[in-house]
């Protein structure tokens, strides 16, 4: 009876999002109802079950407060790399929910006005909050009078205006324990060269920032930040090393974290007003190449204070000239790989390419033979 009573009274602090409440309070309801004759009389048996189902409830009630935990945990990656001439944004593609499944899904969602400009939305946090917020800025991006948003700062003000109002409307009604998380990076970029492009910012809640340095959200945001304080942060670079850098960060995340995986999205924003995508063999490329990289790391942190006895067993000379060569093979392979676009695409996929242009010419060709039947002669 008493194992009733007391799910009775967790399941009445979930219906009311009272996750917090206290064990004690609920040990000390039924204990009142105990003394009180309510439960029958307080004699030893009665105590003995009593506790026993303390013990059965108060496992249940962890367990609730765990999953509901689990499922808070914001299971994806996304990142923004600002760098000179562009920027790129990444990605996983892993849709994870929490013990049960994991499907690929399209993180870095984009729209575009042919000739002027083109905007990208890279989400973390609850997939259908952010699929409904994408739907919604699209929709009064669309409905937006003909040449009102020709340049980004008024896009960045209806985005801006649209994602306040359903933060409102839509998250904020939520108790504070029930809000689903939802951070946004997003990027404007103008199609002709423009010197400010692409504009890059992010919207969390209410708040909006800008962003001039790199930024991860998600998970796991420890570990992102702590490579890239480690290898980003005040370090100058190009387009296509930030490519190569951003397809390492996701690497790394995918290999220490189950919820981060699948293929991996970066995608590059140029000044020029160009856009491009790693494809699946460049990713794959540089996962091996920062994989060879970490091995031959693996002994400088020991060499720089091994003592003579680790000197003996680990030559540094003989260590620290493997190590250069690592490094010169791997730059020159990169530059080859680089320059190398035939390999860019597998066979297959040239042959698939090959063979439905060989079948839609045909059939385009079959289509004006019947067209040219039908006409009347003249």
């Amino acid at each position: 009876m008493a194992v009733f009573r007391l799910m009775r009274i967790i399941g009445s602090c979930r219906a009311t999002n009272q996750i917090n409440v206290k064990w004690s309070y609920v040990r000390q309801v039924d204990l009142l109802a105990l003394k009180s004759g309510r439960c029958g009389t307080a004699n030893g048996s009665d105590w003995y079950w009593y506790n026993q189902a303390a013990k059965v409830a108060r496992t249940v009630f962890l367990f609730q407060i765990a999953a509901t935990r689990r499922r808070e945990t914001p299971m994806t990656l996304i990142g923004a790399l600002p760098v000179g001439g562009g920027a790129v944004l990444l990605a996983d593609r892993q849709e994870t929910i929490s013990d049960y499944a994991k499907w690929d899904v399209d993180k870095i969602k984009h729209a575009e006005l042919q000739g002027q400009y083109r905007f990208l939305m890279a989400g973390a946090g609850d997939g259908n909050t952010i699929d409904m917020l994408w739907e919604e800025v699209v929709d009064d991006w669309r409905k937006a009078l003909p040449g009102s948003l020709g340049q980004p700062m008024n896009l960045k003000k209806l985005i801006v205006i649209a994602i306040r109002r359903l933060t409102k409307e839509r998250i904020l009604q939520y108790p504070s324990g029930d809000q689903p998380f939802v951070d946004l990076i997003w990027a404007i970029q103008q199609i002709t060269p423009a010197i400010d492009s692409p504009l890059l910012f992010r919207t969390y809640g209410l708040a909006v920032n800008s962003i001039r340095r790199p930024y991860f959200s998600g998970n796991p945001i420890q570990l992102m930040q702590y490579l890239s304080d480690l290898y980003l942060n005040n370090v100058l670079m190009t387009l296509d090393e930030a490519e190569a850098l951003a397809a390492y960060m996701l690497w790394e995340a995918k290999e220490y974290d189950p919820t981060v995986g699948k293929h991996s999205d970066v995608v590059t924003l140029r000044m020029d007003g160009t856009i491009g995508r790693l494809d699946r063999r460049q990713v794959e490329y540089w996962e091996e190449h920062f994989e060879y990289f970490k091995n031959s790391l693996r002994l400088l942190p020991l060499l720089s204070c091994s003592t003579s006895l680790s000197q003996q067993v680990y030559d540094p000379k003989d260590h620290l000239q493997r190590f250069k060569t690592a490094m010169e093979t791997l730059r020159k392979q990169q530059l080859k790989m680089r320059v190398d676009t035939s390999g860019s695409r597998s066979t297959l996929e040239v042959e698939l390419t090959k063979n439905l242009r060989k079948t839609a010419m045909n059939y385009l060709s079959k289509k004006a033979k019947q067209s040219a039947k039908k006409s009347p002669k003249s």
